[in-house]
């Protein structure tokens, strides 16, 4: 999940300011950035996020985001993105 968030906001942090706009128009979202899992539901998931980003040094870009406590579950979300994702990722 995390490779697939870092490869989202690669992408659209190299969009052109059309591109970037067109994303917020059909999106409703201005920024695309890692929220992180929600820490009373997804607790697990957010610690072991934390654990690959902050102790093992893995994807170095999420590092400064704090406790990746998005207050909101993102779980199911997720997993319908990596969905698509996956086979769009294959080499």
């Amino acid at each position: 999940m995390l490779e697939m968030w870092r490869f989202l906001e690669e992408g659209h942090e190299a969009l052109p300011a059309a591109g970037k706009a067109k994303v917020a128009l059909e999106t409703g979202r201005d920024s695309v950035r890692f929220p992180g899992f929600d820490g009373n539901h997804e607790s697990g998931h957010m610690s072991v996020a934390r654990f690959v980003v902050v102790w093992m040094g893995y994807f170095p870009g999420f590092a400064a985001r704090g406790d990746f406590n998005s207050h909101w579950p993102m779980l199911e979300s997720y997993r319908r993105m990596l969905a698509i994702f996956q086979p769009m990722a294959a080499p």
